[in-house]
């Protein structure tokens, strides 16, 4: 289960052309539509939103957290695909090297065994 978003995330998630789907009936939507559309707010009332140090403290810590987290298996996604890229070169470079050998031409198979020119000059029998 996820916590509920605090006030500043369904903020950033409206801006975003986020859905009200983590609030309730879309009743907190509605109520800021009302809220705006009745005049009845005022440049005072919109410190009340801004959160305490120690959210904010706590905030900061969960970020630092996630980008640390995201780091780490960026990491690990780079090493997974370096290791691919190479297990892909090899997989090549052994079929390559199949192919050569497949196409060179066996010298055994081909032509017939021949006395050496130099056996025969050799010293007479």
């Amino acid at each position: 289960d996820e916590p509920p978003l605090t006030e500043t995330q369904l903020d950033a998630q409206q801006m975003e052309g986020g859905s009200s789907a983590n609030m309730p009936n879309g009743t907190a939507a509605h109520d800021e539509e009302a809220n705006g559309a009745a005049g009845g707010e005022e440049e005072g009332e919109d410190e009340e939103d801004v959160p305490d140090e120690s959210a904010l403290a706590q905030m900061q810590e969960e970020l630092e957290t996630l980008q640390h987290r995201k780091h780490v298996l960026f990491v690990k996604l780079k090493e997974l695909l370096r290791e691919e890229a190479d297990l892909k070169a090899a997989e090549e470079e052994a079929k390559r090297i199949a192919q050569e050998e497949e196409d060179k031409p066996a010298l055994t198979d081909d032509k017939p065994e021949v006395a050496s020119p130099l056996v025969e000059l050799g010293s007479p029998r």
